[in-house]
């Protein structure tokens, strides 16, 4: 029974906006980053990733395309999403 409401709940969700932390270790170059933002999934498909810190960036998957924005750079590279991901 939980199952099938939590189930319920989940299909009527349509999209989910959150603030997150993100720890990335580089072990190559064995540098340690942190960065935070706001996330947002969006059904169908969708993905948008607002990066604060440590610098501005944006990433937005979109109808099979992502766009990555650096704004420090003032670049915006485009590329399909299934060969980025």
């Amino acid at each position: 029974a939980i199952q099938t409401r939590l189930q319920q709940a989940y299909a009527g969700v349509t999209s989910i906006k959150a603030e997150f932390l993100q720890d990335s270790y580089l072990q190559a170059l064995e540098i340690s980053e942190k960065s935070q933002g706001k996330v947002l999934f969006e059904r169908p498909g969708r993905m948008r990733w607002d990066y604060a810190d440590p610098e501005e960036q944006l990433f937005l998957f979109a109808d099979q395309t992502m766009w990555f924005y650096q704004k420090a750079q003032n670049q915006v590279l485009i590329d399909s999403a299934s060969d980025v991901l």
